[in-house]
């Protein structure tokens, strides 16, 4: 997107996938949200390591995630948080209009 596209413009996340698996393995993040931080600055880097895996109606998905501060050298740092995903399903159908924007978006 270009500059000032959204909410949060200064926000970015970058993906790290598994080369054997193939699949999401880290991701980092900033947060800048502007209800947040209203002098324009954002929350420290967050590094997040997917664990686990899950096979729910045959989509393949982790069990849940850790996160860390990220430090020098793109490592984790002190740790955050674990958050488990659990009770996963998906809906067949869903009602018309379902993913449809609030009438006041912008």
């Amino acid at each position: 997107f270009d500059a000032e596209t959204g909410d949060a413009p200064d926000d970015y996340y970058i993906l790290y996938v598994n080369k054997e698996t193939n699949k999401l393995a880290v991701m980092r993040y900033i947060v800048s949200y502007p209800e947040y931080f209203k002098d324009g600055g954002h929350a420290p880097e967050k590094f997040t390591e997917f664990i686990g895996e899950q096979t729910v109606d045959g989509i393949t998905m982790p069990g849940g995630f850790k996160t860390y501060w990220t430090v020098k050298d793109d490592q984790p740092g002190d740790y955050i948080t674990k958050i488990d995903f659990t009770d996963v399903s998906f809906e067949k159908e869903l009602p018309k209009g379902f993913f449809d924007a609030p009438a006041d978006a912008k």
